[in-house]
């Protein structure tokens, strides 16, 4: 049986008590930070959004990845120099539906997976695109003679993450 502090009488009814209001203030806390958080990421999207319309202008492809890469390693940095509690898969997780969804405000990209929904392809074009862009399952792979190692659009088939078999480009376009 725990013992009582000296000096304190509180019950155990006092203690839930002072925890449940703790709770409601913390909650309050992250309602406001989540305020601010959506305003950030608005505005984080339309300075992109207005990036992409600019691109589009001069004929460029609104799809970065070494930007996009860029990104990654700058907020990993900010993290780790800030001792962030997340870990890296976390915070690229969240940049990466920012980015996703910032994208597809100028255009919706459509991305071929080989394979079911939910297959190694699918889940690796989930995780390099994020999720605001239209996915389509490609049950056929293509023939050895058309497969080429750079894609010609972001619709290129994004292999799984399994070694590369004879005739298969030797890398990924989604890694």
């Amino acid at each position: 049986m725990a013992r009582k502090a000296e000096g304190t009488n509180s019950t155990p009814t006092t203690s839930v008590t002072r925890t449940a209001a703790q709770i409601k203030q913390l909650r309050g806390q992250i309602d406001k930070l989540d305020v601010q958080i959506v305003k950030l990421v608005n505005e984080r999207a339309a300075i992109a959004s207005e990036i992409g319309r600019n691109k589009v202008e001069q004929g460029e492809d609104i799809f970065s990845p070494s930007r996009e890469e860029e990104v990654y390693q700058n907020v990993l940095q900010v993290n780790e120099k800030n001792k962030g509690p997340l870990p890296e898969h976390t915070v690229r997780a969240v940049f990466r539906e920012i980015m996703s969804g910032s994208r597809a405000l100028t255009k919706v990209y459509k991305v071929a997976y080989l394979g079911p929904e939910y297959s190694f392809s699918h889940l690796a074009t989930v995780e390099h695109f994020g999720q605001s862009v239209e996915f389509v399952p490609s049950s056929a792979s293509p023939p050895s003679s058309r497969r080429s190692t750079a894609p010609t659009s972001i619709s290129a088939s994004c292999p799984s993450r399994t070694a590369p078999t004879a005739g298969s480009p030797t890398r990924s376009t989604c890694s």
